[in-house]
């Protein structure tokens, strides 16, 4: 948990993670042997790797879900819907995409009034909120945050206001 709330933890963390996930866990195992076991089934892997996969490493849970969506039967809509949002969590973890804490990190350092002293003004708080609804709103768009479509993930059937 240390390692996941550190700045940037997304792009430069290394978390532990099961190298096959397909493997049953055994329960009927001791304290003793199970600590054993979880030194060979676990391992470190930025999250990146863990979502995407790395060639070698770990298939990746992105990969995973694109194969079981493959063969369920699943309508048009839900799946572009899915899919959509798989590939906003594809382009977060690879830092394509920044993440919400690190793109208010980043509005935050930028604004006029910071005086990089770790002080929020309510000016500073004020204006992070108003863009923050108007990007919910689509008002307007943030392609560092949700690519270039700019448009914010709608649950399946759901109206863009273009639509």
């Amino acid at each position: 948990m240390k390692v996941a709330q550190k700045r940037d933890a997304v792009r430069q963390g290394m978390f532990y993670f099961r190298k096959d996930i397909s493997k049953d866990v055994d329960g009927c195992c001791g304290t003793q042997n199970r600590m054993a076991l979880d030194q060979e089934e676990y391992t470190l892997m930025s999250i990146d790797t863990i979502i995407n996969g790395k060639e070698g490493v770990f298939p990746g849970l992105i990969p995973i879900l694109n194969s079981y969506l493959e063969n369920m039967e699943v309508d048009v809509d839900t799946r572009c819907s899915i899919l959509n949002y798989l590939k906003l969590i594809k382009k977060r973890a690879s830092g394509e995409y920044m993440t919400a804490a690190r793109w208010m990190r980043e509005f935050v350092f930028s604004h006029p009034d910071y005086k990089r002293d770790s002080v929020i003004t309510d000016r500073i708080n004020y204006d992070l909120m108003v863009k923050c609804n108007q990007i919910a709103n689509d008002l307007t768009t943030c392609p560092e945050l949700l690519g270039v479509t700019g448009s914010k993930l709608k649950p399946s059937g759901s109206k863009t206001m273009s639509s």
